[in-house]
């Protein structure tokens, strides 16, 4: 019966061959179409678009520029592909057979399909050649009318026994995402991608290679259960520093890739929870691969923080040290193991042969630490071990110091948030215009958040604190930036200060165009 099935074609043309996989990889990265034509024919493909790339013997080769939706579709397809998925779509011509009742079987085209032993990814894509706002309602509910057949037709290629975690993606670029469709969107469980988690995905895959598939799921399948890892226990012992629980055990970097995530700031959304790790560096975790490979080992332990109370079951308690020894339940659903520090030594056996994701690895894990405490933990231990950037420390001013009763550093934390929210703004003059760490400036992107910050003070435009008890009273306090409006003014929550009215407001740090 399974053979039956799969002789339906319910999904083709499908690429399982690591070469075929490899040469589509490679045409997909072309920006052109190409092609040799004969001299006769030169003048009917030129009013097609083509245009004469080289002149050889016998015939002429000729490109053309790929359409805008087609490109986005190979740079998405590409990032999946560098994160190792072993089975993908072929090409544009890739269709997912359609069965209804009391309806004729038709063939659905699909952008960009890719599936491994747990999940699988289908993917709308949709490009415009200048960011513009555009109504995405009709698209959005094509989609959706089409989850639970295109569903069915999996089950039905790879059997029953093949039960995976679907994730619907519709991944834009240019597009201003209106409200009521990003509603439409979460309303049916589809996801979003836009140009900034395209280069954040596209950094952290060519990194990571397969690894990167880790943090990738982990955005889309936050706390689902991952089965293999149910059930699954680690020695261990339980104690406190600092007042916070902790559990210090021996685990494998196959395990812990599966539940971990990393906070990175390039991925940060001003709206959520507080990001403070830095991108990871492509040269290090190349080092570390190689150290490993060569017999190397860490004697320092991983931080991290489990999101969930977890499982302890107790064998036996020391009263001198007031430690616990017994056998840890490790977590068991994607994102639920933050990593506070450690992130290139976990990810560095990506690095490595397989074989080494089995070998031991030491680790200290909080539980339930607030995201702030994560990042003070993290400026702490980096400050201490080797010295954070600049660009990252006012970066985090933004979440570390938003609460802080000096005024001084609530006026920095307001402008650090006021930048992240314009870099973050689709459509609007200063939108992925500000640097982020990791990721190389290029032309657009070339304002850094110390000289914004520090143009921003020289203007005038934004509060001062002044020196006496009465100015460093705080006439607001918000203490979560999660519970701040978006549209409410910055110096709504600025300490009590004097605006400098004399001066004109600077433009000389202002982006050309």
């Amino acid at each position: 019966m399974a053979d039956k099935v799969q002789d339906a074609t319910y999904l083709t043309p499908l690429l399982v061959d690591p070469g075929q996989l490899s040469r589509e990889a490679v045409r997909r990265r072309k920006a052109f179409d190409e092609k040799s034509v004969s001299q006769d024919e030169i003048s009917d493909h030129e009013t097609d678009g083509w245009k004469v790339d080289k002149t050889l013997k016998r015939k002429t080769r000729v490109k053309r520029e790929k359409e805008l939706d087609e490109r986005l579709e190979n740079r998405f397809w590409s990032i999946l592909f560098r994160m190792g998925y072993p089975e993908m779509n072929q090409g544009r011509s890739f269709t997912i057979l359609i069965q209804r009742k009391g309806a004729e079987p038709l063939r659905k085209q699909i952008d960009v399909f890719a599936k491994d032993d747990e999940t699988v990814i289908v993917a709308e894509c949709k490009a415009s050649a200048k960011v513009t706002k555009r109504s995405l309602q009709k698209d959005i509910e094509e989609f959706a009318n089409l989850k639970g057949p295109v569903a069915a037709a999996i089950h039905a290629h790879y059997g029953s026994e093949f039960k995976p975690k679907i994730i619907w993606l519709f991944v834009t670029e240019n597009i201003v995402w209106s409200k009521p469709d990003k509603e439409r969107a979460i309303g049916e469980k589809i996801r979003v991608i836009t140009e900034r988690e395209l280069r954040y995905y596209g950094q952290i895959a060519e990194h990571l290679k397969a690894a990167a598939r880790y943090q990738f799921l982990a955005e889309f399948l936050k706390d689902q259960v991952i089965p293999e890892m149910t059930g699954k226990t680690v020695p261990a012992i339980r104690g406190k520093l600092g007042g916070k629980r902790f559990y210090c055990f021996v685990s494998r970097p196959r395990d812990l890739l599966k539940i971990a995530f990393v906070n990175h700031r390039s991925l940060n959304d001003p709206e959520s929870a507080p990001t403070y790790q830095r991108l990871i560096a492509k040269s290090r975790l190349r080092e570390i691969g190689k150290y490993i490979s060569k017999g190397g080992f860490f004697p320092t332990n991983l931080l991290v923080n489990f999101t969930r109370e977890v499982r302890f079951d107790k064998i036996e308690h020391d009263e001198t040290t007031d430690v616990t020894h017994g056998r840890l339940y490790l977590p068991d659903r994607y994102r639920s193991a933050w990593v506070i520090d450690g992130q290139h030594r976990l990810y560095g056996f990506s690095s490595a042969h397989d074989k080494f994701l089995d070998q031991n690895i030491i680790v200290v894990a909080f539980e339930r630490l607030h995201k702030h405490e994560e990042a003070n933990l993290f400026v702490t231990i980096n400050h201490e071990q080797k010295t954070v950037p600049k660009h990252l420390l006012d970066d985090l001013e933004g979440e570390l110091k938003w609460g802080s009763v000096v005024p001084s550093e609530r006026i920095g934390a307001i402008a650090a948030r006021l930048i992240n929210h314009l870099n973050a703004d689709i459509g609007e003059a200063f939108h992925n215009r500000v640097t982020q760490q990791g990721i190389a400036s290029t032309n657009k992107m070339c304002l850094t958040i110390p000289a914004v910050k520090d143009a921003l003070r020289r203007s005038g435009l934004q509060d001062r604190a002044m020196r006496n008890a009465k100015a460093s009273r705080i006439i607001a306090s918000c203490k979560s930036p999660i519970g701040c409006s978006r549209s409410a003014s910055p110096t709504a929550f600025a300490p009590t200060a004097t605006r400098n009215r004399t001066a004109p407001p600077s433009r000389s740090w202002l982006p050309n165009g």
